[in-house]
């Protein structure tokens, strides 16, 4: 079994950022050249720079589903992470974006290569020590709230400490803090609605309403928009198209 469900933390890495890289990098990844971004912010260096960079080669795997190239692009961005680290312990997006790496490497393997490489339980403890560092970025609570969720539903609480409800208090929490972000509202809406409680249902919707009608501010978050705008439709459509969306995106 394959872990889909971790690129959906890549794409709340590609979010909003918490720190401003250098301009010609946020342009390029704006305009949805991830590579150039990649470039911009390599030549400008420093950690904030260094983690922008993995945060670009982790949009790319959001949409890449070759699994071997998506493993190589996580060593990449990984590295870039742990670079910028080193440049400045304390920021707290090279320990999220490194995370992240993980995570979504560990999505590319086969389930036991995934345990045994220990990327889940080492992602999370890139996620505990960001939000460690900063405890109220959106961005940060709604990837952690995602791995609760998903971990626990999947039969991994005992061997990670999963709590669905932990995630459920930190999406809201998330939600609270950034309301206006659509690529956090589609991420809580997936979410709410893949764990199928119904006491979750109403605040699933209202974030997908809010995920569909968002202003955006890169092709990413336009992406993003796009996918709520299919569900929505599966939503409208019925149970039976929505298990079918919700089935494919974990």
């Amino acid at each position: 079994m394959r872990f889909p469900w971790f690129l959906m933390i890549a794409a709340v890495a590609a979010s909003r950022a918490l720190a401003a890289p250098d301009p010609a990098a946020e342009a390029a990844y704006t305009r949805g050249d991830y590579l150039g971004a990649v470039a911009a912010a390599e030549r400008a260096g420093g950690a904030e720079n260094l983690a922008y960079a993995a945060k670009a080669l982790n949009a790319i795997s959001y949409f890449d589903r070759d699994r071997k190239t998506t493993r190589e692009r996580c060593n990449r961005a990984m590295a870039y992470a742990e670079a910028a680290i080193a440049a400045d312990p304390t920021f707290a997006e090279g320990h999220f974006n490194l995370g992240v790496a993980m995570l979504i490497k560990a999505s590319n393997m086969g389930a036991a290569r995934a345990f045994l490489s220990n990327l889940p339980a080492r992602g999370r403890r890139m996620f505990d020590q960001a939000l460690d560092l900063d405890p109220d970025f959106a961005p940060f609570l709604i990837a952690s709230a995602a791995w609760r969720i998903e971990v626990a539903n999947r039969g991994g609480g005992f061997f990670y400490g999963a709590d669905a409800e932990e995630g459920y208090a930190e999406l809201i929490r998330a939600r609270s803090i950034d309301p206006v972000d659509n690529v956090i509202a589609h991420e809580c809406a997936v979410r709410l609605l893949a764990d199928g409680r119904a006491g979750w249902r109403a605040e699933a919707l209202d974030c997908l309403e809010d995920a569909v009608t968002a202003p955006t501010e890169s092709t990413f978050e336009a992406a993003i928009q796009e996918r709520s705008k299919v569900l929505k439709a599966a939503v409208e459509s019925g149970p039976d198209a929505e298990k079918a969306f919700l089935a494919k995106r974990r």
